[in-house]
């Protein structure tokens, strides 16, 4: 029997090799070569007598989806090469298989297609105001949804155990979740695929055994179930229903998607992640020029409450350790938080003189501000903005607002937040909004905006409740979508007692951005609080338009 031996810094580990079968099919494949993947299928002249008249298949798959490539091995040549191409697989996980015409399987393994875009994201130190540092971020990837942790770089709060990219493609397709996935996953190359594909390669079984999937063969218990689904009809006669299509906005979500109509004039969308609260825009279109029609849409939510499929059931008792089965407890310095520390959400003065609530905020000293009481709460806040120098365009389904400046033919626009949230595609969302919903408003067409997109003035607005700025129905085709998910909320960093502190530098979190967009070209800017560090740890982790996740870690210079 023959037996390997591999020393480890001061171990030595030895174990015995399994018996070899004189009959069988040997599969070689190569998938760290980034862009193909090269698959080499070999047996003997004793096995091809016995699969000869069987036929051998070459099967590589994931989930539904799956390549079939009869193989063509002969006496003469006992070998066959196949190559992929990577963009004709699926990212993440897929099994390569040799299947016979009758099913029975002569060899499998599995092999890691990199969902990683190659185009990263650069992040610097942009400029510093007071306490605040502003950071910029630069990729070739546009419109991208992200997530950006700040950490100091000591940080021992990160899981290198996993990641977005483990969690989705890797391991949810074998047994034992990849130890270190962030060591193979981060600042890629070809030796980290190389290593990965033999950390596959020595998984002790596959997760699914072929043999029991003939018997049982997988089968989908649950629908895609995720979000709501908005289901409606049109009112109005029309010819030829198939030809159109109805759409929706929801500027809010950041969401746009159209939908079929049938011959009966109902439409649905599925499957969308809208926040309790929330008006969508509807209006009907027919093809192939996408011309907008005049339409009444009703619509309805019909999934709004689904059960939970996957309760949680609480600990078993018997999985529990024992007193004697104790695990070791590592003292880390924790950080230490301000106690007894009022935070004021609101002050409430008795002079006569209107009073600013937000006037003290350092992003709205060079803004004018505005009180918004009775004496204004009946007119527009598109008319309020255009009275104070800027130009508003108002079309189906879009509003525009641009900064007043003579003689320039592109003017710029401005930049517009709610309640601290920034708009970004388009400001239709202020239609929706009504003066007496409002309580401030700071505004400066003038204002200079350090951005790479040329903007040209500010707009801040807060509501009076900063809870809901979708109160009433702008027109008939908004619809107005009750008990859905829940909104999601700003984080909010505690006061730490000493940020020089190891607690801190362990454990602290000097910022977190849980949803940020990058603008057209691919860039953002965040403000982190200074905490007098000389560089921190930024993690990335999103999805682009395309579907293609990423998790990049970054440290970046701050003094």
């Amino acid at each position: 029997m023959l037996k390997v031996v591999v020393k480890y810094e001061d171990k030595i580990i030895e174990n015995n090799l399994p018996p070899a079968n004189l009959i069988g099919v040997a599969i070689e494949a190569s998938s760290f070569m980034l862009e193909k993947t090269t698959i080499k299928v070999k047996t003997n002249k004793s096995s091809f007598n016995s699969i000869q008249l069987r036929g051998l298949n070459l099967v590589i798959h994931k989930d539904q989806n799956y390549i079939v490539e009869p193989l063509n091995i002969n006496p003469d040549n006992l070998e066959q090469i196949i190559v992929v191409n990577n963009t004709d697989l699926n990212p993440g996980i897929n099994t390569i298989r040799i299947i016979d015409n009758e099913l029975k399987q002569w060899s499998e393994r599995q092999i890691y297609i990199s969902p990683i875009s190659k185009k990263n994201y650069d992040v610097i130190k942009n400029n510093q105001q007071e306490n605040n540092i502003k950071l910029a971020a630069f990729s070739n990837l546009t419109n991208n949804m992200v997530s950006i942790s700040v950490l100091p770089v000591e940080t021992k709060s990160i899981d290198d155990n996993n990641s977005i990219i483990a969690g989705l493609t890797i391991n949810p397709y074998i047994k034992t979740s990849l130890l270190n996935s962030n060591y193979y996953l981060n600042d890629v190359n070809r030796l980290k695929y190389y290593e990965l594909d033999l950390a596959l390669l020595n998984q002790e079984s596959l997760k699914y055994d072929w043999e029991y999937m003939k018997l049982q063969p997988p089968t989908a218990n649950y629908s895609f179930d995720i979000g709501i689904n908005l289901k409606g009809t049109i009112a109005n006669p029309l010819k030829s229903k198939s030809f159109h299509k109805v759409k929706l906005v929801s500027s809010k979500e950041f969401i746009t998607a159209s939908a079929d109509v049938t011959e009966n004039g109902t439409f649905e969308f599925q499957n969308l992640l809208l926040t309790d609260s929330t008006y969508v825009n509807l209006s009907l279109h027919k093809q192939p020029n996408f011309e907008y029609v005049d339409a009444k849409l009703a619509l309805q939510v019909v999934n709004r409450k689904k059960l939970y499929n996957k309760v949680f059931t609480g600990l078993i008792e018997k999985n529990c350790n024992s007193e004697n089965d104790t695990i070791k407890i590592v003292n880390f310095d924790l950080p230490h938080f301000k106690e007894k520390t009022i935070q004021l959400k609101e002050v409430v003065s008795k002079n006569k003189k209107k009073q600013l609530t937000y006037g003290n905020i350092l992003s709205n000293r060079m803004l004018r501000g505005h009180k918004i009481d009775l004496t204004n709460n009946s007119s527009s806040i598109l008319n309020f903005i255009e009275g104070n120098g800027f130009k508003v365009e108002r079309t189906i389904g879009k509003i525009k607002i641009y900064s007043r400046l003579p003689g320039v033919l592109q003017l710029p626009t401005p930049i517009v937040y709610i309640d601290d949230r920034q708009l970004y595609f388009d400001y239709y969302e202020l239609e929706f909004l009504k003066m007496d919903d409002l309580d401030e408003i700071y505004i400066n067409s003038l204002a200079l905006v350090p951005s790479i997109n040329n903007n040209l003035g500010i707009i801040r607005i807060y509501t009076k409740k900063q809870q809901n700025t979708y109160s009433k129905k702008p027109h008939p085709n908004s619809f107005f979508v009750k008990d859905a998910f829940s909104k999601s909320s700003t984080f909010q960093n505690l006061e730490y007692e000493n940020a020089s502190s190891n607690g801190f530098n362990n454990f602290g979190t000097i910022s977190w951005f849980t949803k940020t967009i990058s603008d057209s070209n691919g860039n953002f800017t965040f403000d982190i609080l200074d905490y007098n560090k000389k560089n921190c740890k930024i993690i990335i982790e999103g999805m682009n338009t395309d579907g293609q996740i990423f998790h990049e870690e970054k440290v970046v210079q701050l003094k």
